[in-house]
């Protein structure tokens, strides 16, 4: 699956990328924030790169990348569902969308790897993440990941009995968000309970892209 914080090993972020500290003067602190729009050119560039990234890391040789026809664009909330039931029609019964969004690979021996790395990136080229949601946050963007992070979803983790610190400032989480994805509570939440913070607490919030 995929997880936004430093145990994330997707892509993840997919989709919160380097901050770009966009002009905001003006508006207020609690508007809901709208994304930067992209071209068609900039859109297609964010696809491609995380397609070719992708097949990098299948570890098969780029003579072998197929061309694959896109189906549409999919949302964070749609991808582990959508990529479950792909690869479940390419036959890998062992991959199950999780409550998180996220997705559970089982089911495949060391010597099938080739083949699922293949699968896998057919059925991400045929729905790829909406590009907005993998182009950089601007500031108001920030802005409302911080205080979400800082108020809400702190506050849903200590409900569940875990022990959180204070967040930082807001002008300290813009500062370091690009280097190190900024004050994040679930970070400070154990293994075991790992799980239902992450069903319970997701670590975006809703309206993030608008």
């Amino acid at each position: 699956m995929f997880k936004l914080t430093h145990r994330a090993s997707r892509w993840l972020i997919a989709g919160v990328g380097v901050l770009l500290l966009a002009g905001c003067a003006g508006q207020p602190t609690d508007a809901k924030p709208v994304p930067d729009a992209l071209s068609t050119s900039e859109s297609a560039q964010i696809v491609e790169t995380e397609l070719a990234g992708m097949w990098d890391r299948t570890g098969l040789p780029d003579d072998q990348r197929p061309e694959v026809e896109r189906i549409r664009f999919v949302d964070l909330r749609e991808w582990g569902p959508t990529l479950a039931s792909c690869m479940n029609d390419a036959g890998w019964d062992g991959v199950v969308a999780k409550p998180d969004g996220g997705i559970h690979q089982d089911g495949y021996t060391e010597d099938l790897r080739g083949a699922y790395a293949y699968d896998w990136y057919i059925c991400t080229a045929k729905y790829p993440t909406d590009p907005v949601v993998n182009s950089p946050l601007n500031e108001l963007q920030m802005k409302y990941l911080y205080r979400y992070r800082a108020g809400e979803m702190r506050q849903c983790l200590i409900d569940l009995g875990n022990e959180i610190s204070e967040p930082t400032s807001e002008q300290v989480f813009l500062d370091e968000y690009p280097r190190t994805g900024g004050y994040n509570p679930i970070n400070e939440v154990n293994d075991s309970h790992w799980t239902e913070a992450e069903e319970k607490c997701p670590q975006l919030p809703k309206g993030l892209w608008g």
